[in-house]
């Protein structure tokens, strides 16, 4: 079946709309489902939405001049953010998926920065090396 109707004013299918003001605005039913597909939304079938971070876990890592992995991977797909903040008076460079360096990064964090990965959220490993060894690194990530 066409995926588009078209609508002649005055001839052939009719829209439905409310008219307000001698304005007409088009009523349109919600629905959600892949293409081709729809399920309508009602009381009994709502509209999916992502569901808020049910528990978070804290991790901290010591600063060092060395990459170091300061989070594991998400090896069972449940992260649904992630936040670091560069608790020491060094910047702190990140890297997803290599080793980081002071050159070869993706994000530097300031000393005493906050950083909230950006969505869709990376479920891999994230290295890290600061500009000295004092401090460390608040990770906390929400699943």
């Amino acid at each position: 079946m066409a995926n588009n109707v078209t609508v002649t004013p005055g001839v052939g299918n009719s829209i439905a709309t409310d008219d307000i003001g001698g304005v007409h605005y088009q009523v349109v039913k919600l629905a959600h489902g892949q293409e081709d597909a729809a399920s309508m939304v009602s009381a009994v079938s709502g509209l999916p939405v992502a569901q808020a971070p049910a528990q978070s876990v804290f991790t901290s890592s010591v600063a060092a001049t060395t990459s170091s992995t300061p989070l594991a991977g998400d090896s069972g797909g449940l992260r649904r953010g992630l936040t670091f903040y560069n608790d020491s008076p060094n910047y702190l460079y990140l890297r997803c998926n290599a080793a980081a360096s002071t050159t070869l990064f993706q994000v530097r964090l300031e000393p005493y920065q906050y950083y909230e990965l950006p969505q869709p959220i990376w479920g891999g490993l994230i290295y890290g090396i600061w500009s000295g060894s004092t401090g460390a690194v608040r990770v906390t990530e929400f699943l």
